[in-house]
């Protein structure tokens, strides 16, 4: 089973994959296995600190894997605790990236993309 965590800006199925990962407005978690995804609200957008806060929130739904253009290294740090495997985009929206993921043409990421703030 492959559950993964897309940050987007809204909680449409059009909704683009938002650039800021910790102050993403939504995240769109997707159980690959039944085909089914719901959006769920990032409580951590104005928190210090806040990568590491939704990574729990992910982990807290059992996300496996995540699909973002930026991470930064404590978040990046949280999510090989947590066992969450990181890959960059292809494209902005949900469907095509989980269809890059599916076809295993995602990049993994081995770092964070930032410094920490």
């Amino acid at each position: 089973m492959k559950i993964i965590g897309i940050p987007v800006s809204d909680n449409q199925p059009s909704a683009q994959l938002d650039e800021r990962f910790g102050r993403a407005k939504y995240v769109y978690i997707h159980n690959m296995d039944t085909n089914e995804g719901k959006f769920v609200e990032n409580s951590a957008t104005d928190a210090h600190g806040q990568g590491p806060k939704v990574i729990q929130l992910l982990a807290s739904n059992s996300v496996e894997c995540i699909i973002t253009q930026n991470l930064g290294s404590n978040a990046f740090e949280a999510t090989t605790a947590a066992g969450i495997t990181v890959y960059f985009p292809k494209g902005n929206g949900i469907q095509e990236n989980l269809d890059a993921f599916r076809e295993n043409s995602l990049t993994r990421m081995e770092k964070g993309t930032k410094e920490s703030h």
